[in-house]
C-alpha cells in the first residue's frame, strides 16, 4: 500500500501498491494485464493501418490524453478533497468490498475477459460468488467474536469498575462531609456509556441471529455491510470511550505500554 498513490510512477516504471496483505497477487495481476493488453490491441490495430505512422501516433496520444485525462491525479488519493474531485470528474468510487464486488460481473468486464480468452462468463460469476462468500464469512465471524469479547471480557471489567466507584462513593458519603464530585461525575459518565454499550451489544446479538446462511451470497454480504458492520462499529465506539475512563487495574486488555515493557530479555 502507498499513502498517496495506488499506482505510483517511480522513475521508469509504475508500481501497483493496492493489494492487501491477504490477497493473492495473481488476481489483480491478470486483471491489469488483460486491461493493458486490450488497450495495446486497440492502439496496434489503429497504428498498423496508418499511412503516416508518426502523424497517427501523435494524434492517438493527443486523443487518449484528452479522453482520459480525468483519471490523472498527482495529489493525495486518500484525502477528502480528492474524493470530491473524483466525483466531480465522474469517476467511480467504491468505498467498501460489498460496493465493488458485484461489478466483477459487469457486462463490459465479461466481454473483455471472454475476448482475450482469460475467463468465461461462468468463471467470472463463480469468482465473484467465492469472493462474496469469503467476505460474508469473515464479517460474520468478526460479529460472533465481537459478541464473545464484549460479553466475556469487557462486560465483567465494566461491572467491576462501576462496583469499585460505587464502593468509594458510599465510603465517602458514610464518612461525612467530604467532596464526592470526582466519583459522582466519573460514575455517571461511565454508567451512561456502559448502558449504551449494553444496548448496542444486545442489538448486535439480535441482528446476528437474523443472519441467515440460506440467503444468497449477495444478500448476506449486503446484510453484513449495512447491519453487522454498523452494529460492530457502534459497539466498538462505546468500548473505546469506556477504555479511556476505566482504571488500569480493571482493564480487560493490556495496553501497548504493558506489552512493550513486559518483554523479557
Amino acid at each position: 500500500r502507498n499513502r498517496t498513490s495506488p499506482f505510483a510512477f517511480t522513475g521508469n516504471k509504475f508500481e501497483f501498491r493496492m493489494v492487501g496483505s491477504s490477497t493473492n497477487i495473481a488476481c489483480p495481476n491478470f486483471i491489469i494485464n488483460t486491461i493493458v493488453a486490450e488497450e495495446l490491441r486497440v492502439f496496434a490495430d489503429r497504428l498498423e493501418k496508418a499511412s503516416d505512422f508518426n502523424a497517427e501516433l501523435n494524434a492517438l496520444i493527443k486523443e487518449t490524453i484528452i479522453a482520459h485525462k480525468r483519471i490523472l491525479f498527482s495529489g493525495n488519493n486518500y484525502s477528502a478533497e480528492w474524493h470530491k474531485e473524483a466525483k466531480k470528474r465522474g469517476l467511480s468510487n467504491y468505498k467498501t468490498t460489498f460496493d465493488a464486488l458485484p461489478h466483477y460481473a459487469d457486462k463490459k468486464n465479461v466481454e473483455l475477459f471472454a475476448k482475450h480468452k482469460i475467463l468465461s462468463e461462468q468463471e467470472i460469476h463463480s469468482r465473484m460468488e467465492i469472493l462474496l462468500e469469503n467476505y460474508c464469512n469473515i464479517i460474520h465471524i468478526e460479529a460472533l467474536t465481537a459478541i464473545d469479547i464484549a460479553r466475556k471480557e469487557i462486560t465483567p471489567a465494566v461491572i467491576d469498575y462501576q462496583g469499585f466507584l460505587l464502593d468509594e462513593l458510599k465510603l465517602k458519603k458514610d464518612y461525612g462531609n467530604i467532596p464526592c464530585g470526582l466519583e459522582e461525575n466519573l460514575l455517571k459518565e461511565f454508567a451512561n456509556l456502559s448502558e449504551k454499550f449494553h444496548i448496542s451489544l444486545n442489538k448486535l446479538v439480535v441482528d446476528e441471529k437474523k443472519y441467515k446462511t440460506s440467503w444468497s451470497n449477495f444478500n448476506k454480504a449486503k446484510y453484513c455491510k449495512n447491519t453487522l458492520l454498523k452494529d460492530m462499529e457502534e459497539l466498538r465506539n462505546y468500548a473505546d470511550q469506556m477504555e479511556l475512563l476505566i482504571g488500569k487495574d480493571f482493564s480487560a486488555f493490556p495496553t501497548y505500554e504493558d506489552i512493550l515493557y513486559s518483554v523479557k530479555y
